[in-house]
């Protein structure tokens, strides 16, 4: 019996890995995707940032206000990719039979993530650029 509960369920265990495996692939394209465009957005105010400092600014006040806005950013773009994978989730549960789709700390655990990747992705350019003279920066060397 265990024998044709094992040849019936086969097909499930493979597809539940590919799917496993595509899920992974996913978060490690959003995790790339996420840093580039925070990366680029830092590294394009650079000028901003030599102004601030020039005028006056810390560069922990000029960081601050980067990850504030970084912060913002990242807060939308979770309430709505949450939002929209809960609808999506609930559309795939009532389809599949039997499926449970919707876990709280596995969305926890994603959105934590990928708010630490966001974040993490805004402070390494705004520190490479606070990290340069203002006088420089604001002659565009």
């Amino acid at each position: 019996m265990s024998e044709a509960i094992a040849d019936s369920s086969a097909g499930l265990t493979h597809l539940a890995l590919l799917m496993g495996i595509c899920g992974g692939i996913g978060l490690v394209l959003s995790i790339v995707g996420i840093y580039s465009v925070m990366s680029y957005v830092a590294s394009k105010r650079t000028h901003a940032f030599g102004v601030r400092m020039a005028l006056g600014a810390t560069a922990n006040d000029v960081f601050r206000m980067t990850l504030t806005e970084a912060g913002a950013l990242t807060g939308l773009g979770l309430v709505l990719g949450s939002a929209l994978a809960v609808v999506i989730a609930r559309v795939l549960a009532s389809a599949l039979f039997g499926l449970v789709s919707i876990h709280a700390m596995t969305f926890l655990g994603v959105a934590l993530g990928l708010a630490i990747v966001s974040l993490a992705a805004a402070c390494f350019p705004a520190r490479r650029a606070l990290s340069l003279d203002p006088a420089a920066i604001l002659r565009g060397q």
